[in-house]
């Protein structure tokens, strides 16, 4: 190690540089914290005669990844009316035999923040008009509303995306989707995902700006060991 690198590292302008670099560069992996999101996962229920899987609260069977708080919920496939998916060969309808409520538990770090993403689109098979649902996670709680028009017609389906961002306030957070909606048709799920959520930027710009900062302190304490 040459003099000037012990100087370099003993600095303490640049251990405070790298660790906002580090912090603000943490947040922006986008890998999903949900498990089974897609629902392709139908664990070992059994395909019914109408083309899907129903998970409630009166069945044994466990919906992969999510618990079944109230009511019952409808995987559907790629089969006659419920077609196509947003992605895969399956999506979730809020609404089983009649409205539903899932959540699942996933780890967070407190004062971080989180983007929610899914896809959505309206059961044309007699759901109201608008079919609608809420998703709830620590300090949000969002209405989604699906019009008829909007989602295509039976075998024929269309999506629409969205996303919405909250703070997790501890080691763990919950995110649930329920129907607020009576009978057997609801609001369909498909593709959804929990991240971190990616740098503002006026972070990216401070985060620079480290980088930076770091880079002339270097340059600096290099021409005094020099002299």
């Amino acid at each position: 190690m040459y003099p000037e690198d012990s100087m370099i590292l003993r600095s303490p302008l640049i251990a405070v540089a790298a660790v906002a670099v580090l912090s603000l560069a943490a947040p922006a992996s986008a890998a999903n914290l949900l498990v089974n999101g897609g629902f392709e996962d139908t664990g070992t229920a059994t395909l019914q005669g109408w083309g899907g899987y129903t998970y409630g609260t009166g069945y044994s069977l466990p919906l992969p990844g999510w618990i079944v708080n109230s009511g019952s919920v409808d995987i559907v496939t790629n089969q006659t009316q419920w077609s196509p998916s947003y992605e895969g060969n399956n999506a979730l309808d809020i609404n089983g035999f009649g409205p539903g409520s899932i959540s699942q538990t996933f780890a967070t770090i407190a004062d971080q923040f989180y983007t929610v993403s899914y896809a959505y689109s309206r059961n044309a098979a007699g759901a109201q008009d608008p079919a609608l649902a809420v998703i709830t996670a620590p300090g949000a709680n969002v209405v989604v509303s699906a019009a008829n028009g909007n989602f295509g017609s039976p075998g024929n389906l269309t999506w629409q995306t969205a996303s919405f961002t909250f703070k997790a306030t501890g080691s763990s957070s919950t995110l649930s989707l329920s129907s607020t909606d009576a009978g057997s048709g609801g609001v369909f799920f498909d593709d959804i995902s929990v991240s971190a959520a990616v740098p503002e930027p006026a972070s990216w710009a401070l985060m620079i700006g480290g980088f930076g900062l770091a880079g002339a302190i270097l340059r600096r304490q290099r021409r005094t060991v020099a002299a």
